[in-house]
């Protein structure tokens, strides 16, 4: 009887031990591991946050290039450019054809007298006179109408101080740069394509801030 009881005692002082010692045991090298790289996901996450605190990420090109602009020069100068760049583009159509296409072409280029740029968290807005196109910037497209009635993808993008409008519609592409020149002027490069003309419809407008 003595003997039994003494195992029983040896049994329940080792299971107690054990367990006091699995609940005090030292973290182990993974978990201090883990303690020490704390503090450097800490300071990363710090890091990566905008150094001038602009809390929307706006890009500081793209709040350069936001404003009101009106057309410079004479309207009709402006004009006379753009049907020359339309000519360009349709002059080794069949008469019918270019008919056609100077129809619709007609209608999407226009001297667009003023000309506004603005944004609101990465959302751009291009406004041409009394057409305005709002698209994501740098990942998405939007869906919008063109000047002409048609539906179409639209979206903004950054490149070397310049924002890029695109516009992508059934029956054709437009693409329009916006930068500033040498003499602080807004310059509005178009370019337009589609498989039904023989080449590009290019032109540039300049423009300077409204109120200068």
């Amino acid at each position: 009887m003595k003997t039994k009881l003494s195992v029983m005692l040896t049994i329940t002082t080792f299971l107690t031990i054990g367990t006091a010692a699995s609940q005090e045991a030292p973290p182990s090298s993974d978990a201090a591991d883990a303690e020490t790289e704390a503090p450097a996901s800490s300071t990363a996450a710090t890091a990566s946050a905008p150094a001038n605190g602009d809390i929307d990420g706006e890009p500081p090109e793209l709040r350069k290039l936001a404003g009101s602009y009106t057309l410079v020069g004479n309207q009709a100068d402006s004009v006379a450019k753009i049907e020359a760049a339309v000519d360009a583009a349709t002059a080794d159509m069949g008469a019918l054809k270019k008919k056609v296409a100077r129809k619709r072409l007609d209608k999407i280029n226009k001297a667009v007298v003023r000309l506004k740029i603005s944004s609101v968290q990465k959302q751009v807005t291009v406004g041409m006179d009394n057409y305005v196109v709002t698209a994501p910037l740098d990942g998405g497209t939007a869906d919008v109408v063109t000047s002409a009635g048609d539906k179409a993808r639209a979206s903004f993008s950054l490149q070397s101080a310049a924002l890029i409008q695109d516009i992508v519609a059934e029956h054709g592409r437009r693409e329009n740069v916006f930068r500033f020149d040498s003499q602080g002027q807004l310059l509005m490069h178009v370019r337009e394509t589609s498989p039904a003309l023989t080449a590009p419809v290019r032109y540039t407008l300049v423009y300077k801030r409204a109120g200068q």
